[in-house]
């Protein structure tokens, strides 16, 4: 918004390069003081969203900071039932995530994998065995000499240059001193800090055909999502990882290169893809070239996952048919069945929920317009519905200073 002040980018660089909450929630309000005496943006309010259901529906629990499928392994109706229907305004391109960021896609990925967190109300939950956090003792910082030609990632916490080109470290790149100051390199050796993570995943973790997750789901993983010929959408974890020790088939160690300080730095930055999967074409997925990978109807359209349900078909433009994965590690879900429909005219969406045909609408086609209004009034008239309006993390600001001189 062309706002310059030293203070607040300082702080906002201290915060995304330390380990520690408080440390960052420290930085956080110094950079809230520079906004508050300059106000180069008025903030407005935050935007709302809304999701309804059938009331019917037990343990709907939609949050501003996760897809609300997020639990649906925990979901259940009280009339006995035992199949819903959700609507989608949009469809899917791919359900390989790793290329797919739409949020119509992680809505359905979250039923077919699950995830290793999830960030409900502003908060993570591990469905890693435990967040591999520096208090938990999964996570070690160690002050380690750097000498020029070193892989580091540099002060602002990026592991290339403006070019794409991976950073080693070289007169004139400023970087993190392992006491937080920020120091230009001249020559010799610098102490910097070096993060060292465990990550350690349920051991009970089972592919829907009944497979166990192992350590060559996890190589495979690293392997593909890391090579230059995926297609990912950010290459910059990969890119700030020194190595990968693989210990065990739910366990890893990851050392990320000196300097290295996101603030999520407990999450599991590598996932799993079935490496025993056997494609129609007779082919072992670990044996396909990575750059074939989006192409696959087994990546791409009905992939072996080890979530909650097994995404059975997909009838492009019109529905996706899910079964509850009797595999599933964390008990088989009381929902046997879940349709997605293809809606996309969200007033259709809302008439089909009033009738009965459609269970669930999210936040992502029911919006925030006239349409929540309309289930509201039902509501309110004792429509079998239940709806739920939250502050999304989005907010509304008025901006004052975009000229830029």
């Amino acid at each position: 918004m062309g706002w310059c002040n030293q203070v607040a980018s300082d702080a906002i660089n201290a915060a995304n390069n330390t380990f520690i909450k408080q440390e960052r929630i420290a930085q956080y309000k110094l950079f809230q003081i520079e906004f508050a005496k300059d106000l180069p943006s008025l903030p407005v309010f935050q935007r709302a969203e809304g999701n309804a259901a059938t009331s019917h529906l037990v343990n709907f629990h939609p949050s501003a900071t996760d897809y609300y499928t997020w639990n649906a392994a925990t979901w259940e109706l009280d009339d006995g039932g035992d199949t819903i229907v959700l609507a989608l305004s949009q469809e899917p391109a791919s359900m390989y995530t790793l290329v797919e960021s739409a949020a119509v896609q992680a809505t359905v990925a979250r039923l077919v994998f699950g995830k290793g967190f999830e960030q409900v109300d502003y908060d993570f939950q591990p469905s890693q065995a435990q967040l591999s956090t520096i208090e938990s003792g999964l996570a070690v910082v160690t002050a380690v000499d750097v000498k020029e030609g070193d892989p580091v990632v540099d002060s602002s916490g990026t592991p290339t240059d403006a070019d794409g080109n991976l950073l080693t470290l070289k007169a004139g790149l400023k970087v993190k001193a392992s006491d937080g100051s920020e120091v230009e390199y001249a020559s010799g050796t610098v102490k910097m800090n070096q993060l060292v993570v465990t990550y350690k995943w349920d051991p009970n973790l089972t592919w829907s055909d009944g497979t166990k997750v192992t350590k060559a789901d996890f190589e495979l993983a690293y392997k593909n999502d890391c090579d230059p010929t995926s297609g990912a959408v950010d290459y910059s974890t990969c890119q700030s990882i020194q190595s990968v020790e693989f210990t065990a088939d739910t366990e890893y160690v990851v050392t990320y290169k000196a300097g290295y300080a996101a603030a999520l730095y407990f999450l599991a930055p590598i996932g799993y893809y079935p490496a025993h999967q056997v494609l129609s074409d007779s082919r072992k997925l670990a044996d396909v070239p990575t750059a074939e990978w989006s192409t696959l109807p087994e990546i791409a359209e009905t992939p072996l996952g080890a979530g909650p349900y097994i995404l059975k078909s997909w009838e492009k433009g019109v529905r996706l048919d899910l079964e509850a994965n009797p595999n599933y590690y964390k008990g088989e879900p009381k929902i046997k069945n879940i349709t997605i429909l293809i809606v996309q005219d969200t007033q259709q969406a809302v008439a089909q929920l009033l009738t009965g045909d459609v269970d669930v609408i999210g936040a992502e086609t029911l919006g925030a317009g006239a349409e929540v209004q309309t289930v509201l009034d039902a509501q309110a008239a004792g429509e079998p519905i239940q709806v739920l309006i939250e502050a999304s993390a989005t907010w509304e600001h008025i901006d004052f200073q975009l000229w830029l001189p």
